[in-house]
C-alpha cells in the first residue's frame, strides 16, 4: 500500500498485488479508505480472476496494518490455502519488489501530472498498470511482465543467437559496399 494525494486534497490509500515471478502488477486499487479488509478484498479479487482460491500460494508483505486484521482471518480461515509471509520477519528477504512497484507507479505515472480527483486517479492507475504490464523488462530478458503472466519463460539466452546473426550479417552487408578506401571488417 502506498499514499497518494490527489489536488483536491484528498488522500488516497493505493493498494497494490505484484507477482513476483512475471513482475506484473495484478492489482492496484485506489480507496479513500485505509484498512485490511480492502487489502483483503483486492487480495481475493486477483486470487478470482487467476482462478488460484483452490491453489496454495504465498502472499509476502511488510508488517503494515493494512496487512493485518481482516486480510489475515481472511487467509487463516478455509476459504483459501494461501498463507501470509511477513517479509523480514518469516522470511530474510523484503517486500522490495511491490515497493518498486509502489515507486514506479507513483513517479512514472502519478508525480508528472496534476491528478484532480479520485476517478482521474483511478483512470491513470489503469492505464499506468496496463503500460507497466506490457513494457519490456531487462530482469525477464526483454519480454513483457503479461508476456511472462501468460506463460512465456525468460531465458537470458534467447535473443543471443539472434545478436550474433546480426553481427554476422552487417560484417556481410559491409563487405560489399565497395568503398574508395581500404575496406577492414
Amino acid at each position: 500500500m502506498t499514499i497518494f494525494r490527489t489536488i483536491n486534497g484528498i488522500k488516497h490509500f493505493i493498494y497494490v498485488i505484484r507477482d513476483n515471478f512475471s513482475r506484473a502488477i495484478l492489482a492496484c486499487q485506489a480507496s479513500a479508505v485505509y484498512n485490511s479488509d480492502i487489502a483483503r478484498q483486492t487480495l481475493e479479487s486477483v486470487l478470482q480472476k487467476f482462478d488460484l482460491l483452490k491453489q496454495s500460494g504465498s502472499l509476502i508483505t511488510d508488517d503494515g496494518a493494512e496487512n493485518q486484521g481482516e486480510l489475515t482471518k481472511w487467509l487463516a480461515s478455509s476459504a483459501t490455502l494461501w498463507k501470509k509471509i511477513v517479509a523480514q520477519v518469516d522470511i530474510i528477504q523484503s517486500n522490495s519488489m511491490v515497493e518498486a512497484a509502489n515507486k514506479i507507479i507513483k513517479y512514472r505515472y502519478l508525480f508528472p501530472k496534476p491528478i484532480m480527483d479520485t476517478s482521474e486517479l483511478i483512470k491513470t492507475l489503469e492505464l499506468a498498470v496496463e503500460n507497466y504490464n506490457n513494457m519490456p523488462n531487462g530482469q525477464l530478458h526483454g519480454f513483457t511482465p503479461d508476456e511472462v503472466l501468460t506463460g512465456t519463460i525468460p531465458d537470458k539466452h534467447f535473443f543471443k543467437s539472434k545478436i550474433q546473426k546480426a553481427k554476422q550479417d552487417r560484417i556481410a552487408t559491409n563487405r560489399k559496399v565497395a568503398c574508395d578506401q581500404v575496406c577492414q571488417t
